[in-house]
């Protein structure tokens, strides 16, 4: 199913993939920075509509969390896959497998 994921691009849109209770989450450019999981506020240049993005960033992030959705971004280091879990300030990336990394390791991949 699409999803709404205007604010970065004009009508950019996500994706959601369900098959019975697995879930997966694809964000497109609504995160692009390991960043946004701690400040999901932070704007880019690039971002179109800053303050729609951010309201989409949030949505998404809660939606990931609260579903405990695969999430797949295109601008994280490879494979750009991983859980979002609530933290403190306020989300942390978790990757597959259980592991218990806090944070993607890496930089964007532009």
């Amino acid at each position: 199913m699409a999803i709404a994921a205007f604010g970065h691009s004009p009508g950019q849109m996500g994706l959601e993939i369900s098959s019975s209770d697995h879930r997966f989450l694809f964000v497109a450019d609504a995160i692009v920075l390991p960043l946004h999981l701690e400040y999901p506020e932070a704007i880019g240049m690039t971002d179109h509509r800053p303050s729609e993005m951010v309201e989409t960033r949030i949505k998404l992030l809660e939606k990931a969390a609260r579903e405990k959705s695969l999430v797949s971004t295109s601008h994280f280091a490879f494979p750009g896959l991983g859980y979002v879990a609530p933290k403190r300030n306020p989300w942390e990336w978790r990757a597959p497998g259980g592991s218990a990394e806090a944070r993607v390791v890496g930089h964007p991949s532009h």
